[in-house]
Parts: structure tokens; sequence; C-alpha cells
């Protein structure tokens, strides 16, 4: 089981439509299927 990580709705957002917006480690967390994301 991996970590859990709380998202910003913007962060989110921006994961999916624009990736370049957000850092390196932002986009390896949010790949990582292990890890489980939540929305804020």
């Amino acid at each position: 089981m991996g970590n859990k990580f709380l998202l910003d709705t913007h962060v989110f957002l921006w994961l999916k439509n624009e990736p370049q917006k957000v850092s390196k480690l932002a986009l390896h967390i949010y790949q990582n299927t292990d890890n489980i994301i939540y929305l804020r």
C-alpha cells in the first residue's frame, strides 16, 4: 500500500490538462498507482 496524498483541485486539473504547470515530484506522486490520492 502506498502513501496518502491530498491534492488541491487546481493541482489535479493541471495534472490532467497542463502537467507542465506542476513539479516533477507532484507528477511522479500522481502517476504512482500505489499512492492513494484524495482531492480537496
